[in-house]
């Protein structure tokens, strides 16, 4: 395995791990997500109402994507740089 094979793979390993943990730190949410719904008391009228606040959520649509392509690439050059001489 040459040296370039190396850092790609390593690379590729670092972004699927980091895709993986943020989808994990936000919730393991299927579908992506721009807003939330957040529950506010009107503690005089004794009435909630729903108000939705804008939050980045990282669904698995997208860190799928991100960790499919890191192994695609990954993949890629193991297959073009296996025949390569050191």
């Amino acid at each position: 395995m040459t040296a370039p094979q190396k850092y790609i793979l390593i690379i590729s390993l670092l972004v699927i791990i980091a895709s993986f943990t943020a989808w994990a730190y936000t919730g393991f949410e299927i579908f992506s997500k721009q807003q939330v719904p957040v529950r506010h008391f009107d503690e005089i009228l004794g009435t909630s109402t729903i108000v939705w606040e804008d939050a980045t959520i990282i669904g698995l649509d997208i860190a799928g994507t991100v960790a499919l392509v890191a192994m695609l690439i990954g993949g890629i050059s193991l297959y073009l740089f296996r025949h390569r001489k050191k």
